[in-house]
C-alpha cells in the first residue's frame, strides 16, 4: 500500500487538520457511515487513519494487523494517536484512551 500512496502523499496530508502531537488531527474527507475518514486511491477507498499510518511510519499494514486509535476518534490521523496491533488485541487498546 505504501508505495501505491506516496504519488498520493502531498494531497493526501491537506484533507487533515493537523494540530499540536498531543491533539486529535480530524480528517477533513469524506467519512463512512462508522465515522471514519475514507480516501480514495485508484479507484478504492481505503481508511484515512491507515493510510496515515502507513505513511508516517513508512510501512505496509499486515493484513493479520489493525491500527487503532487510542483517543477513541475514529476520524483521527494523528500517527501519535494509532498503535498497529493484532485483531485480538484490538478492542482492548482501543478505548483505553492511553495518550
Amino acid at each position: 500500500m505504501k508505495t501505491l500512496l506516496r504519488d498520493e502523499e502531498a494531497r493526501f496530508w491537506t484533507h487533515i487538520a493537523i494540530g499540536p502531537a498531543v491533539e486529535c488531527w480530524e480528517w477533513e474527507g469524506l467519512v463512512d457511515g462508522q465515522g471514519y475518514g475514507r480516501y480514495y486511491v485508484s479507484g478504492s477507498s481505503l481508511r484515512a487513519h491507515r493510510i496515515a499510518f502507513s505513511l508516517y511510519f513508512d510501512r505496509d499494514i499486515p493484513p493479520t494487523l489493525v491500527v487503532v486509535h487510542v483517543c477513541g476518534n475514529f476520524r483521527c490521523c494523528n500517527p501519535g494517536h494509532l498503535v498497529l496491533v493484532d485483531r485480538t488485541d484490538q478492542a482492548t487498546i482501543r478505548y483505553k484512551g492511553a495518550l
